[in-house]
């Protein structure tokens, strides 16, 4: 029995475009939730239905500057190669001149990654044949040996309606890789890597709440420091505080950490007891200093944000304590609550929306 992924590639998609800021992605009809939905024909449907888009607002063309062989004279003559080359005597020339044409490196990576898709043994022959369609539109366009920096390309007025088939084609670049077939390639789920979840799940928690911020009524900020409430003259020995996401209205702030681990807690082998789960200490005592550290006489809660455990087990704790500020005792809250990742995003944001509403007791 195939084992079902910790987080279903349409959620992973939908977290992505929180991190891209284009959150209207998710309202396409690819976040279906259709279990039968494999994801190589997932990744597969969503380049086709942006590589469509992207292709009736025509193809990307730029100026390239070409260094060619040619007849006569265009741009800037290329002494050095027409001389090794003998081209005068056969009234040629090496010329460098700009030419404006579609083979550039955003075509290139977008045909490159239509190439992955179609040798990707797990898509669908229907999907294939889609595919082929783009590579025979694509065919003045070379494929490229895609490294990853190729991605970091400077988007302006002119390109950036490539915006989103971009990120689309470097989310399928990590997510293939060359299998032992030569010319074949395979899926390879690189998020099912733990490390690489946590900063999704981080980023995506603060871009969410950035983008509604008109909703929530609060105010989104992301790592920001803060200064240890303490007295001394070595304060620079102290380790620089950063906060994950800070939310803030006229009442209230509330300080969020993400954590991203396969389970909330640990398992306490030092104690003969019943229940020998324990929450993650270092976890604790990190939101306790945000909390104790923070200077505000607002309403001020920490919440320590952790996916659903991959057991199923779910976390809803909350722990009430008094704060000394300005010579005032206020009322605090440390809580530790997760979210299921497995579930419907539009739930996913709902739970999200629901864990700003906790009020103080």
């Amino acid at each position: 029995m195939k084992q079902k992924r910790k987080v279903p590639i349409e959620n992973i998609f939908y977290m992505l475009s929180y991190v891209w800021g284009k959150t209207d992605l998710i309202k396409d009809s690819y976040l279906s939730g259709n279990d039968d939905f494999e994801a190589p024909d997932i990744l597969a449907s969503i380049f086709l239905k942006n590589i469509n888009s992207y292709l009736k607002s025509g193809l990307y063309r730029e100026y390239v500057t070409i260094n060619d062989e040619i007849k006569g004279i265009k741009g800037k003559v290329d002494f050095k190669n027409s001389i090794n080359n003998l081209s005068f005597e056969n009234a040629k020339a090496f010329c460098e001149y700009d030419e404006f044409q579609e083979n550039n490196l955003i075509n290139q990576i977008i045909k490159t990654i239509a190439y992955k898709l179609y040798h990707l043994d797990e898509v669908t022959q229907d999907l294939r044949n889609k595919i082929n369609n783009v590579l025979l539109r694509l065919n003045n366009v070379d494929i490229n040996d895609i490294k990853d920096n190729m991605f970091n390309i400077k988007f302006n007025k002119n390109n950036y309606y490539t915006y989103e088939i971009i990120k689309i084609c470097e989310l399928i670049n990590n997510m293939t890789m060359v299998s032992e077939k030569t010319g074949k390639y395979k899926f390879f789920d690189c998020f099912e890597n733990d490390e690489k979840m946590a900063k999704l799940f981080e980023i995506f928690v603060f871009n969410f709440y950035k983008h509604k911020e008109k909703e929530t009524k609060f105010n989104t900020s992301f790592q920001s420091q803060i200064s240890w409430n303490v007295n001394g003259i070595e304060k620079n020995w102290l380790p620089r505080m950063e906060l994950d996401i800070l939310l803030e209205n006229k009442e209230e702030v509330i300080i969020i950490d993400t954590k991203y681990y396969k389970n909330f807690y640990n398992e306490d082998t030092r104690y003969n007891q019943d229940n020998n789960k324990k929450l993650i200490s270092p976890n604790l005592y990190q939101i306790f200093a945000y909390i104790n550290n923070y200077e505000t006489e607002k309403m001020l809660k920490g919440i320590l944000l952790y996916p659903k455990s991959y057991t199923g087990e779910s976390a809803d704790f909350v722990y009430q304590f008094n704060r000394i500020v300005t010579d005032k005792i206020e009322k605090s809250e440390m809580i530790v609550k997760t979210i299921d990742l497995n579930q419907n995003w539009r739930l996913i944001e709902e739970d999200l929306i629901n864990l700003l509403k906790v009020k103080i007791g």
